[in-house]
């Protein structure tokens, strides 16, 4: 077979593995009429699939003259994605599968030594979560990592790192090929908003061209800006670095952080605050983050601001309600802020990641790779 055969071989596989994830219960027949590819085609590529494990066929109950359709079903843990969310004060892990749904989940709080979380803690935590499961470890397709700085995914390097307690920008890249040997699986870092700003995205269905900036409140601030569906990475990986942002008495990061308001207003306040102290909470963190979400609004003509974090998870729907109440005024458009909605968001946005990878690389190497998992 040619290599324009095989190009096109793997570009069919992966057309239809796209459709097996969005639709559960889909016959051949159906895939076929969806993807425009030949029925003959399509039976070869379930053959490979269901050998390989990755697919199991169920006969339906449809009576009809000659043989029944069969409805395909992927296999739940064929293959699994393991995503971490560090949070400054805690790590948010879950073990997914490759539609998104959590095998399982689990909290704690994140070691100090960078090095030390990276290459024991999260090998540790991945295991934990594979045994949690009943999944074996060769089915580990990748390991998402989103960090509470900013940094460039491509070269793992941290451009910041003032919450991971590093004292200059950082390449992360031996680090980063070390654990994914002791994985045996890639390994990917992400922002940690970035990964929030995807999955909530994702999870709210909008239209494929849609715009949404993902505003988080906690350990630090930070913004995911997602322009026609697509992430906004900018050309120095800073986009949405909003904490940078100057007011009168500091930087927005420097005046809602978490430790600023324990500073101002107490750490029991950020635990269980009272009445007036709730109403002193929201009035503080809209006065200072309203002027930026309305040019958030502005700049990039964004309809749909979403809000997210442990500050978001503290205040509710009306730290929300108040931040668009006060931002409105400053924009010549309608706009909506809202609470996040995707109850991981950040957990399910790595996934996606590590699903666009693992369709490139059934793209780039065929059955072969799948073949990996069943092994």
């Amino acid at each position: 077979m040619g290599q324009g055969a095989i190009h096109l071989r793997n570009d069919n596989r992966v057309r239809i593995f796209k459709h097996l994830l969005e639709r559960d219960g889909v016959s051949q027949v159906e895939l076929s009429h969806l993807t425009g590819i030949s029925a003959a085609t399509v039976t070869r590529i379930i053959e490979d699939f269901t050998s390989c494990g990755l697919v199991t066929e169920e006969e339906t109950r449809l009576k009809r003259v000659g043989r029944s359709p069969t409805a395909l079903h992927l296999r739940t843990g064929f293959a699994v994605q393991a995503a971490v969310l560090h949070e400054g004060e805690r790590l948010q892990a879950g073990l997914l599968d490759l539609r998104g749904q959590m095998l399982a989940c689990r909290r704690v709080s994140p070691w100090r030594d960078l090095r030390g979380l990276l290459l024991e803690q999260l090998p540790d935590l991945v295991a934990g979560m594979l045994a949690e499961a009943d999944v074996s470890p060769r089915r580990l397709a990748g390991l998402g990592i989103g960090l509470p700085a900013a940094l460039d995914p491509q070269r793992d390097f941290l451009l910041d790192t003032d919450i991971l307690g590093l004292s200059q920008p950082a390449d992360l890249h031996p680090w980063i090929e070390t654990l994914s040997a002791q994985l045996e699986a890639p390994v990917r870092l992400e922002n940690d908003v970035n990964a929030q700003a995807l999955g909530e995205f994702a999870f709210r269905d909008l239209a494929a061209d849609s715009d949404m900036a993902f505003v988080t409140l906690g350990a630090g601030v930070g913004c995911g800006i997602i322009l026609s569906g697509k992430l906004r990475r900018g050309g120095r990986n800073l986009a949405g670095e909003i904490g940078y942002m100057r007011l009168p008495t500091g930087t927005l990061q420097e005046s809602v952080c978490r430790s600023a308001l324990e500073e101002r207003f107490g750490a029991k306040a950020l635990r269980a605050p009272t009445q007036e102290q709730r109403e002193a909470l929201l009035r503080y963190i809209s006065q200072a983050l309203s002027p930026c979400v309305a040019g958030l609004a502005i700049a990039g003509d964004i309809p749909l601001i979403t809000l997210g974090g442990e500050l978001t998870d503290l205040l509710g729907d009306a730290l929300a309600q108040r931040i668009q109440a006060d931002a409105q005024p400053l924009v010549p458009l309608e706009l909506q802020v809202e609470t996040a909605r995707c109850p991981h968001a950040g957990l399910f946005g790595l996934n996606l990641t590590l699903r666009q990878r693992f369709l490139e690389t059934l793209r780039q190497q065929g059955l072969p790779f799948l073949k990996k998992f069943s092994m």
